[in-house]
């Protein structure tokens, strides 16, 4: 159970989880794309394994998502599996409508 006080500050009987602090703390500052952020919570999920460590999102933008890769070797890597990596989010996340993945190295 949630209850805020008389200072806009939230209270809980129970303690939260990270995803739920997090949820919470998105809605207080009205952010509405929360899928956006979604997605770079569940990234792990998405590109799985060892891939987790060396590629990150960096925004998703017209449609595209833009990944970074920490080296060449990664991303030719990640290059590979664009389309099973494109077929997760957009599985995932439909409302994003990502058409595309877009790999780039540091």
């Amino acid at each position: 159970m949630r209850v805020i006080d008389e200072d806009d500050r939230i209270a809980t009987k129970d303690a939260m989880s990270s995803k739920e602090l997090v949820a919470l703390f998105l809605e207080k500052l009205n952010v509405n794309h929360i899928e956006d952020c979604s997605i770079t919570l569940n990234w792990a999920k998405i590109v799985q394994g060892e891939y987790y460590k060396h590629l990150k999102v960096k925004e998703i933008k017209y449609n595209n998502v833009i990944v970074v890769a920490d080296h060449p070797a990664w991303a030719q890597k990640a290059t590979m599996r664009k389309k099973e990596l494109l077929r997760k989010i957009q599985k995932e996340f439909p409302s994003l409508g990502v058409q595309s993945i877009k790999i780039i190295c540091k």
